[in-house]
């Protein structure tokens, strides 16, 4: 019953994304069918926002049909892009362990290589336990061309399961080697050289840029939310100013020539406001530090559940202190 309607629902999707979805399930190592992670993936955001609904009926007598809806699409989306965002950081985990054993598995390769083996018997060899998952494509590559499959295609699965260039780029070497005849030992040993040589350019540029890191870190979880703390303290300032008693004597003679209206923004209204602006600066300061550090707006996803929170609770800290200490000179 659950599979069948797994089946409908992804038979709903367009298949661009469904592609999408099983490619990614390919790159994370995560041995579940399409139509179950997507059914799933769909379903279950979609029944906590209904949930969330029942709790504003009941339990806290909301009766907006706008809250209802807002708090559908809130939770739906949250959770939806919650379950992505780990899907992706699996995916990526992977593909960056890869990339800092790629050399290691290119000397041992070469290695065996030019102790007599055959491209075959070398990869299957280098298939050590601490390279872990890698270790068990490499060895599932090697067994299907022992058996028979054609190497290139059989080298090709390994690229399928995990989203690295570098790997992709080295397959294609060792293929290309396979088909001209070269000295594949050299040129593995060769690639793998330069591979190191690029990590440490990495972790050179990684250093430079550290300094943007900080500034970025600092402006999200202390400059922004300082800046909408002293807006709500302002705004609740004027409403309080406004609410005054005042004479009757003083306001019969000013209300013919002033007329001092309550605010339109409250501060109740500024309160979410800012902090939906927060956690939305955050989200996109998350990324861009994924860019900045490693080229792809993916690896800032890590920072999300950091700086969210981070930003917020200085938010309340801020609006606290600024309260406590400034509500006394003007009421």
């Amino acid at each position: 019953m659950k599979n069948r309607i797994y089946k409908k629902v992804t038979a709903l999707m367009p298949k661009r994304y469904v592609n999408k979805v099983k490619e990614r399930l390919y790159f994370a190592g995560i041995k579940v069918k399409t139509e179950e992670w997507i059914g799933f993936l769909t379903l279950f955001p979609t029944t906590l926002g209904l949930l969330s609904i029942f709790l504003l009926y009941f339990f806290y007598g909301v009766r907006n049909p706008l809250s209802f809806i807002g708090s559908f699409v809130l939770i739906t989306l949250i959770v939806f892009f919650t379950i992505n965002a780990i899907l992706v950081l699996i995916k990526d985990r992977r593909a960056i362990f890869v990339n800092k054993i790629l050399p290691d598995v290119l000397m041992l390769i070469s290695s065996n290589l030019r102790s007599g083996m055959t491209v075959e018997q070398a990869i299957l060899n280098a298939s050590r336990p601490e390279f872990k998952s890698f270790a068990i494509e490499l060895g599932n590559a090697s067994k299907k061309t022992l058996m028979g499959e054609n190497f290139v295609k059989a080298s090709e699965s390994i690229t399928k399961h995990i989203d690295s260039k570098d790997l992709k780029y080295v397959v294609e070497l060792i293929n290309e080697g396979q088909k001209s005849g070269g000295n594949l030992a050299n040129l593995l040993s060769t690639v793998s050289y330069d591979l190191r040589a690029k990590q440490r350019l990495l972790q050179k540029t990684n250093a430079s840029t550290i300094t943007y890191v900080i500034m970025f870190f600092i402006a999200t979880i202390l400059g922004a939310p300082l800046l909408f703390s002293l807006s709500t303290f302002l705004v609740s300032t004027m409403e309080g100013l406004i609410t005054v008693n005042v004479p009757l004597s003083f306001e019969s003679q000013v209300s013919r020539t002033l007329r001092i209206k309550a605010p339109i923004i409250t501060e109740n209204y500024l309160n979410y406001l800012s902090i939906s602006m927060i956690l939305l600066n955050a989200l996109f300061v998350s990324f861009m530090l994924g860019y900045i550090q490693k080229g792809r707006a993916n690896n800032g996803i890590k920072w999300i559940p950091i700086l969210m929170p981070l930003s917020v609770f200085f938010f309340f800290l801020f609006k606290n202190i600024i309260n406590s200490v400034f509500t006394g000179f003007f009421f």
